[in-house]
């Protein structure tokens, strides 16, 4: 009702600090909205009931070398508070930064392969076991 009222018609839902449940799913596609981003996978994918799932992997921008690779960024993070930081890191990654319609277009029919779900799985655990290092990372400070 709120979405109808203000106008909003979303094509992308993003779980509120990754926090959702199947009702939660459920709503969303009666609703319409069948594209979240959320998850670990390598790749979006489509799951068998239909909703696309863009990963979310990412609180910084760093160098990958394959996959989709999106970035959550907090703008209460102290890297992003810091005066010029994200205009920074969009000119240094602008080459590898593209929009979420190209990505919906891009994926919209690709189903979660065994691989990917195997990925995703791989690095939930190693971020769980807080074993997760990127070797690809550049911190900056």
């Amino acid at each position: 009702d709120i979405f109808r009222r203000e106008r909003v018609d979303p094509e992308v839902w993003v779980a509120p600090a990754h926090s959702f449940d199947k009702n939660t799913l459920k709503v969303l596609r009666q609703l319409g909205i069948s594209n979240v981003s959320d998850g670990l996978h390598l790749f979006p994918c489509r799951d068998s009931d239909g909703m696309l799932w863009v990963p979310q992997q990412l609180g910084t921008f760093r160098r990958v070398p394959v996959g989709i690779w999106t970035v959550c960024i907090h703008l209460e993070d102290p890297l992003y508070e810091k005066p010029g930081y994200l205009e920074r890191q969009i000119e240094t990654y602008q080459h590898a930064i593209i929009g979420m319609p190209e990505v919906l277009a891009k994926h919209a029919n690709r189903g979660c392969t065994t691989a990917n779900t195997c990925f995703a799985g791989s690095l939930g655990w190693a971020k769980r076991l807080g074993r997760w290092h990127n070797p690809f990372v550049r911190y900056e400070t």
